[in-house]
């Protein structure tokens, strides 16, 4: 059973997410709730759980800080954003901490409960305990290729993410991890990244229509302005600028 910590100052909040948690049938346990991120780190250091929800507006320190802070002793836990604030600079430094997710107050509380099994699953694919003597060879290997594909969906905004090097870190070769890829997705390495980035690239546009197309481009791991459009077109047949301004 995976334990996670919830934090969020508004006690209403924080005992919604955790009835969700409680009655969602999950393998998960509430190990401690906090209601100031100075708390939640103090817990975190106490309990050091699987996942942590975290709320951003809090006081003492707020989510972003007190996650810069868990992150020190705690860099493999999964962290799940919940919060009022749409602004993408919070997102953008949520993902650079290494969030999961980052989810808008009001909760849908249908989709909650797969977010939660995902960060379930990325954990426990990631750390997964067993008897050394049980396990073949290929289930270790099958182990490291779920690793690094979660590394790959969870990193694809750093534009010096690549193939060889994320099996590497895995230690796997560049074909393996390629083949994990296109069973699981049924795309190359390079277009599953794509996709990741293209559809992201899409959300910031139309929940950010005052960011630049370079701005889109560097948020989302591109290198360029340039190879971003490319790519764009590529993937949804037009460009990002025919995309933006397309009637809605």
């Amino acid at each position: 059973m995976l334990r996670v910590i919830v934090a969020d100052d508004e006690p209403v909040i924080r005992n919604g997410i955790v009835h969700l948690i409680e009655s969602s049938g999950l393998d998960l346990k509430v190990a401690g709730t906090a209601e100031d991120g100075r708390e939640a780190v103090e817990l975190v250091q106490k309990l050091d759980p699987e996942i942590i929800i975290m709320d951003i507006n809090m006081p003492q320190l707020n989510g972003l800080e007190a996650i810069g802070e868990i992150r020190k002793s705690s860099p493999d836990c999964r962290i799940l954003i919940v919060s009022g604030y749409s602004d993408f600079a919070y997102a953008q430094q949520a993902i650079d901490l290494g969030v999961c997710k980052y989810l808008l107050k009001p909760l849908d509380i249908h989709g909650f409960v797969p977010i939660l099994q995902q960060a379930m699953d990325s954990w426990t694919q990631l750390h997964r305990k067993s008897d050394p003597a049980s396990v073949s060879e290929e289930d270790a290997f099958q182990d490291k290729g779920l690793a690094a594909f979660h590394y790959v969906r969870d990193h694809f905004t750093e534009n010096t993410l690549n193939l060889t090097d994320a099996a590497q870190r895995f230690y796997l070769s560049p074909s393996y991890l390629s083949r994990i890829i296109k069973e699981k997705t049924s795309l190359s390495f390079t277009d599953y990244l794509n996709r990741l980035r293209i559809d992201l690239a899409e959300s910031l546009m139309l929940e950010n229509p005052g960011m630049t197309m370079n701005e889109v481009a560097l948020q989302c791991g591109y290198s360029s302005q340039h190879y971003f459009s490319r790519a764009f077109k590529n993937y949804t047949g037009m460009t990002p600028i025919a995309f933006k301004n397309k009637p809605r």
